[in-house]
């Protein structure tokens, strides 16, 4: 059984709630890296996913701009795309590119 930290629980639950992909990482992390109000939207950039919207948004914020190109290289090696109408046509959950990148953060940034 995989075990998830509670960064990856608390973004997957926000997202079986309702929440959009962006906006369930964004609200996962907002109190404890303190990111104020201002979320990054969903498909806003060139139609890239709102979880990747979201990671970049936050890596960009804290400055860690150098962790990008990793994260765009791990999400692309584990599901193939960044934008959101190639990952809907792929057979995988939006809630699990939620999770991979909420674990991505969690490991790097926390």
């Amino acid at each position: 059984m995989i075990m998830m930290n509670k960064y990856e629980n608390k973004a997957r639950l926000l997202h079986k709630a309702g929440f959009n992909c962006s906006n369930s990482l964004y609200n996962a992390f907002k109190d404890e890296l303190k990111l104020g109000n201002n979320m990054p939207q969903p498909r806003s950039v060139d139609g890239l996913c709102g979880a990747v919207i979201a990671v970049e948004y936050i890596l960009k914020y804290l400055g860690k701009e150098e962790f990008i190109e990793e994260y765009r290289n791990l999400f692309i090696k584990e599901f193939g795309y960044l934008k959101c109408a190639d990952l809907l046509k792929n057979g995988r959950m939006c809630n699990d590119y939620v999770g991979f990148s909420a674990s991505y953060i969690s490991t790097k940034i926390i």
